[in-house]
Order: C-alpha cells, then sequence, then structure tokens
C-alpha cells in the first residue's frame, strides 16, 4: 500500500469519527416542510444535517430537547384539534433513529421540555384540569411530580446547572407585567420583569439566562447577580453551545424565511443553515 494510499485512508476514517461522536450531532432544529415539521440534526462545522424524525401531515413539533451526553430527544408535537403530546425518540453516533419514537405517558398538554442536567428525568411546562403547572417526571414516564401549580400563565420551565433549581416565565400578579422567576419566585428569585418572554435558554456551565422579550433582540441575564444586558445580539431564540461561549440563534423575519446562525465568543457570526422556515431548537453538553 502506497503512503498516499495509506494516508487518504487514515483522513478518511478521522473525518467519519468526526461526523459520529459519541451521542451523535449535538445540535437539533425543528424545520417546517409543506404540511408537516421534521427534526434534522446537525454539526457545528459539518458535515450536512441529517433528518432525523418527520411528522405526518397536518402536525407540527413545538418544542425540542437533547439529552446532555445525546442519543436521545424529546420533543412535543401536536396537530389540528389535538393535544399536545411528549415524544422521545433514540438515535446512534451518525444520528440516525433507533427504532420508533415513543409517547410519554404521565402527562397532560405539555408545551415545553428540558432535560435534567444528569439526563434521566424532564422538567415540563403543562396544562392540567384547566391549570397551569410546572413538574418534573421521569423519562420513562414514571414519577411525576408537580413543582408549581397556579390559574395563572406558567411556561418555559428550564433546569439551572445544579440540577436542583430551575427558571421558567409566568404572568405578572395583578394583571402586572411577565416575570422571569427562578423556583417559588420570592425576594430574589425574581429575576425580571417585562411585556412579554418568547423564549429562553439557559447555561450548561453557568447560570447565565438568554431570553427575548417579542423584538429582534435576544437579551442576556446572570441569575446569580442579575446583571441583565439588553440586546446581546441580533436575532432570537439564542441557545447557548455546551461550554456557554456560542450561541445558535435565529436571524430576525428574514424576507422568505430566516437563516439559524452560530455567534462565536468573538462576536464573529458563522451560517449553519440554508435560508428556510425554523422552528423551536437545542445544543446540547
Amino acid at each position: 500500500m502506497t503512503r498516499l494510499l495509506r494516508t487518504a485512508i487514515l483522513l478518511t476514517t478521522a473525518t467519519a469519527a468526526q461526523a459520529q461522536a459519541a451521542g451523535g450531532p449535538p445540535i437539533a432544529y425543528v424545520k417546517f416542510e409543506g404540511s408537516g415539521a421534521s427534526i434534522y440534526l446537525a454539526n457545528d462545522g459539518g458535515p450536512a444535517p441529517v433528518k432525523l424524525y418527520t411528522t405526518g401531515s397536518k402536525r407540527t413539533i413545538g418544542h425540542v430537547d437533547l439529552r446532555p451526553g445525546g442519543g436521545e430527544i424529546a420533543f412535543t408535537e401536536f396537530g389540528s384539534g389535538s393535544p399536545r403530546i411528549v415524544k422521545i425518540l433514540s438515535f446512534d453516533d451518525a444520528g440516525r433513529p433507533l427504532g420508533s419514537a415513543r409517547e410519554l405517558g404521565g402527562v397532560c398538554g405539555v408545551d415545553t421540555v428540558d432535560y435534567h442536567p444528569d439526563g434521566t428525568k424532564l422538567i415540563i411546562s403543562e396544562i392540567c384540569a384547566g391549570a397551569f403547572q410546572i413538574a418534573a417526571i421521569g423519562t420513562d414516564g414514571t414519577g411525576h411530580v408537580p413543582l408549581i401549580t397556579s390559574n395563572n400563565y406558567l411556561n418555559k420551565a428550564r433546569w439551572l446547572k445544579d440540577g436542583v433549581s430551575y427558571v421558567y416565565a409566568r404572568s405578572g400578579r395583578n394583571g402586572g407585567p411577565m416575570e422571569l422567576c427562578r423556583n417559588a419566585c420570592e425576594a430574589n428569585d425574581l429575576l425580571w420583569t417585562g411585556s412579554q418572554l418568547m423564549w429562553m435558554d439557559v447555561g450548561r456551565q453557568s447560570n447565565l439566562i438568554l431570553f427575548d422579550s417579542g423584538g429582534i433582540y435576544t437579551h442576556r441575564l446572570d441569575a446569580d447577580t442579575a446583571t441583565l444586558q439588553t440586546n446581546f445580539l441580533t436575532g432570537t431564540d439564542g441557545h447557548f453551545s455546551p461550554g456557554d461561549a456560542d450561541v445558535l440563534y435565529e436571524t430576525p423575519h428574514e424576507a422568505r424565511g430566516d437563516y439559524l446562525m452560530i455567534r462565536r465568543s468573538t462576536g464573529a457570526t458563522v451560517r449553519l443553515t440554508a435560508k428556510g422556515e425554523y422552528g423551536s431548537r437545542d445544543w446540547r453538553n
């Protein structure tokens, strides 16, 4: 075997190993296609994204979250006149599904899902018997534990890095503005108030929070110090990279579709996708 051929084989093997990193591609996003929606998995820097899952006709996907370490994704799915359900789908290191998605039992109408840092349970935002609720539940559908229940709006719950505390959005008391809360939202746990809170993500290594409030900007809030950086980036639905340095986000309201972009810690930006219509996304540890 010539030295050139051996080198080519080694390079090919290295590229394949990089493409099939343990846990599969670390980025997931929803793309609206035709009368349905699909989940794609992607790597920062390539190769091309792979399609993991597609809904049936006239159904869509509301929210996605990847398990820390990869190999599994939880998402909400619904259609016209049907309630939101939670599905969990396993996949291999190449991003290929391992069997069919299974429906998570023991929950009500779920809007958002977020994996616990240890990957064994979810924190969910749901509506049960007309009441809004933040709850925890195992990924096997057991151990459903309500954390907060209210007749007023509760949504967008996410675990903080310690896996004990959590943050969420709720409608203001006595008709006040929207509130970004931690735990029971007492005293210093009321982190921010504003007219809208459209999306939220939390750091993997820190208690930083990204959120957008209805405009074209994403803001960054330190939950430990209450330091707020408004207009942190121009774009919406931001998600931290595993080290919290980079941010995956969507361009704000471009003509005929949007791009998914990555902002580096240096301020430079790179494009992850072509222009299209996108929904929820995640970037796992």
